[in-house]
């Protein structure tokens, strides 16, 4: 009788472990599984955020270089007769601008023909930052718009990648401007705050930044941007007239 008990339980422990074993083998096939999926999941967000960024660079390159080259077009060809040498100066500025945007496109093409992987923040667009600012302005004060610029507290060394950001909001907020904003002049300024870059552009238009059928990816694109950072982002009416767009981008230490 002992050697049957013996054998039944031999039985029940050898079933026992065996389950145990296939639920073990199971319980890792799903692990497996869920993290072949979250690797999926990880590279499509990487290859979306990639061609959200590379459509924010496409369209404040083209949207900054369409509109100056149109208002000097324009004014070249009022000025073609009786001022030339105004019109050979819009030209001149046509050509700069065009010679520019060219540059900026070259640069996407090699990120997007680059097989390294993923993409480097920090080298998101090393070609502009906080000290092109000047020419930048200088090109919209060429197109008729007078704009100046302010630097508040001390400037302080950042990354490339937020110089970059701070360039681009100042660059598609001016082109918003001299676009839709019916303004003569815009304030630039930058305050090098402890904890925060802060930039704003405001103008002295009426009051709006674009036509509401027309909103999208300026505001949109800057306000991605800012929140890459971790900053905040407002482009409002102003209280006293005109509009401003307002980034707040936090240094690296207080993310």
């Amino acid at each position: 009788m002992g050697w049957t008990f013996g054998i039944i339980g031999a039985s029940w422990l050898s079933g026992r472990l065996l389950r145990g074993r296939r639920a073990m083998l199971v319980a890792r096939a799903d692990t497996a599984e869920q993290r072949a999926a979250a690797e999926a999941d990880r590279a499509a967000l990487l290859v979306s955020e990639e061609r959200l960024r590379i459509a924010r660079e496409l369209h404040d390159i083209l949207s900054h270089t369409v509109s100056v080259i149109a208002v000097q077009a324009t004014v070249g060809e009022h000025l073609a007769n009786s001022d030339p040498e105004a019109a050979g100066r819009s030209l001149g500025v046509i050509g700069a601008t065009s010679r520019d945007a060219l540059d900026e496109l070259r640069r996407l093409l090699a990120v997007l023909r680059d097989e390294d992987g993923e993409p480097d923040e920090d080298n998101a667009d090393p070609v502009h930052g906080l000290a092109d600012v000047e020419p930048l302005v200088r090109r919209f004060q060429d197109a008729g718009l007078s704009v100046r610029v302010t630097i508040e507290g001390e400037p302080r060394a950042l990354s490339s990648a937020a110089e970059a950001c701070g360039y681009r909001i100042v660059q598609e907020a001016l082109t918003n401007v001299l676009k839709h904003a019916g303004a003569s002049a815009a304030d630039v300024v930058l305050a090098y705050r402890p904890d925060a870059l802060v930039v704003a552009v405001s103008d002295d238009g009426d009051g709006t930044v674009v036509p509401p059928a027309r909103a999208g990816h300026g505001i949109t694109g800057m306000r991605e941007r800012a929140a890459l950072f971790g900053g905040g982002f407002s482009a409002a009416p102003r209280p006293g007239g005109g509009f401003q767009v307002r980034a707040e981008l936090p240094h690296p230490e207080r993310i």
